[in-house]
């Protein structure tokens, strides 16, 4: 095979770009090319996959495949697979195989990729997120700064396509309210306000109350909805405490008045808390629970979202309900 392309690796988002990025080399050559896609883990796919590759190639046509999942495939599917590749040496068709582990398990297919060929999407270092979202506000024709990136960063989850979800809803926005071409705390910390769903905000305002029926009213009706994924929970509520906790510390200092509010980002730089809903969220926490409190409420949380990613989804209600009272009954 000329183009035939094997992508590993769990970051999606990067591993998706490569295939736009060869997808559309393909279409240059060939502008009718038909783009087919499969899944190694359906065996019904695997037979059209298979019967796919020698039918274009007696026909001569062009086609785009992408067979994606092949740790799922057998060692037979393989041998197959690998035999078409090593013997149609002229086909033109572009071939990608993917899968989100770091290898396949089959040393032989491994080997039939060349440099060039072959590529591994690794999950970024910490160091490369607020590069790339710095250089993603560029593409997105806005000025992201440091500051902002990082705030950006503990508001969502770390992979590329979140952040690039979250930078094009904060686009939108400035676009829709004419606030220009800088993405600012400011402007993240308005669109939070105007945003629906804020679960974790939300949660957190009942949680500064030791409110336990409006915290639990309020986490059913969040997982009513469509598009509930328990994982968007923690990042807006983590957020939210660990602000509640430097404005503790603050506190603690003997600081007063808007001084309080005046705490360190997770990049090491200073930001003032300015929206009025989230200084009173604070206030209210400050009333509530003392800084040993927050501090607790921050380890059950980070403990919760350890325990949910190991359970089964019908145990996620009972688990997040615990959460909820532990903290407003015993904290």
């Amino acid at each position: 095979m000329k183009n035939k392309y094997l992508l590993l690796g769990p970051e999606i988002g990067l591993k998706g770009d490569k295939i736009e990025e060869i997808k559309q080399r393909a279409k240059n050559a060939f502008p009718e090319i038909e783009v087919k896609k499969f899944y190694a883990n359906d065996k019904k796919d695997i037979t059209a996959f298979i019967l796919s590759l020698h039918e274009s190639s007696l026909f001569g046509d062009v086609d785009f495949l992408i067979l994606q999942n092949i740790e799922a495939l057998q060692s037979a599917d393989f041998k197959r697979i690998a035999e078409f590749l090593k013997t149609n040496t002229n086909d033109e068709r572009f071939i990608i195989f993917t899968t989100d582990e770091i290898k396949t398990n089959n040393a032989e297919f491994d080997k039939l990729f060349a440099n060039g060929e072959k590529f591994i999407f690794y999950e970024m270092f910490e160091s490369q997120k607020i590069p790339f979202l710095v250089s993603e506000g560029r593409k997105f024709g806005v000025i992201l700064k440091n500051d902002a990136a990082s705030t950006l960063l503990s508001l969502s989850e770390h992979t590329t396509i979140a952040l690039r979800s979250k930078l094009a809803e904060l686009v939108s926005y400035m676009r829709l309210n004419n606030l220009g071409s800088e993405i600012t705390n400011e402007i993240i910390y308005s669109h939070l306000e105007h945003q629906k769903g804020e679960d974790g905000f939300t949660l957190s305002s009942y949680l500064a109350k030791r409110n336990t029926e409006g915290a639990l009213i309020a986490l059913k009706s969040m997982m009513s909805e469509n598009a509930w994924n328990p994982s968007a929970l923690f990042p807006s509520l983590l957020y939210s405490l660990l602000r509640a906790e430097s404005a503790a510390i603050n506190k603690d200092k003997g600081l007063k008045g808007d001084a309080i509010f005046n705490i360190v980002g997770q990049n090491g730089e200073n930001t003032i808390v300015r929206s009025p809903k989230e200084k009173d969220t604070i206030n209210t926490f400050l009333r509530n629970y003392s800084l040993s409190s927050i501090s607790a409420i921050i380890r059950t949380v980070i403990k919760t979202e350890g325990l949910l990613r190991n359970s089964e989804t019908i145990l996620h209600d009972v688990i997040l309900s615990k959460m909820i009272t532990d903290i407003t009954s015993t904290l």
